[in-house]
């Protein structure tokens, strides 16, 4: 996972779905990160995406 921003102030789950989690940066704003339900990041590129939201 790469966030533009490397100063993670908090992070969060969604109540609503445990495979969203919300990162809010220093300075790029909040990031929500979504997994497949169930999926577990093994290789570098099984690794969550990441939207600007």
């Amino acid at each position: 996972m790469k966030l533009p921003s490397r100063r993670v102030w908090s992070m969060t789950m969604d109540p609503n779905d445990s495979n969203r989690i919300f990162a809010g940066t220093h300075s790029s704003g909040v990031y929500r990160i979504s997994r497949q339900a169930g999926a577990a990041a093994s290789t570098p590129g099984d690794r969550p995406r990441i939207t600007n939201n």
